[in-house]
């Protein structure tokens, strides 16, 4: 179980990742999460008639240039398809790893940044 400290001034509260709920102390008061703290619907990736063209004449080209080998349409469609299904989460994936990492290397920026910004306080 994945869990967040939320500072707040009466409450200890807690976010349970496992049943998406959010706890708080000391009545453990069960709260439906924010949108932005749910997991998202994952829908399938579709391409539009003139995308899916596209890729199909690029694949069709690869095979005449690179194999020399000609292939149909039916056959260039349905590589692209297994390509989608099979292989296009990889890919996927991959761009969601950068594009988390390329998101915390700039929290950490502005971490510094901000601290930065404090001002000195006399004790």
């Amino acid at each position: 179980m994945l869990s967040a400290q939320f500072p707040f001034p009466t409450h200890s509260h807690t976010y349970n990742t496992a049943t998406r709920s959010l706890d708080i102390s000391p009545a453990h008061a069960t709260l439906t999460p924010p949108l932005c703290w749910q997991e998202p619907m994952v829908s399938k990736i579709s391409f539009s008639k003139e995308e899916q063209d596209v890729l199909v004449r690029k694949i069709k080209l690869y095979f005449r240039e690179e194999l020399q080998q000609d292939i149909g349409q039916f056959d260039a469609q349905f590589l692209l398809t297994f390509f989608a299904e099979e292989i296009g989460p990889f890919f996927y994936n991959r761009g969601l790893y950068d594009a988390q990492a390329l998101i915390a290397e700039r929290m950490e920026n502005i971490t510094d940044a901000l601290y930065e910004l404090e001002k000195p306080t006399r004790s």
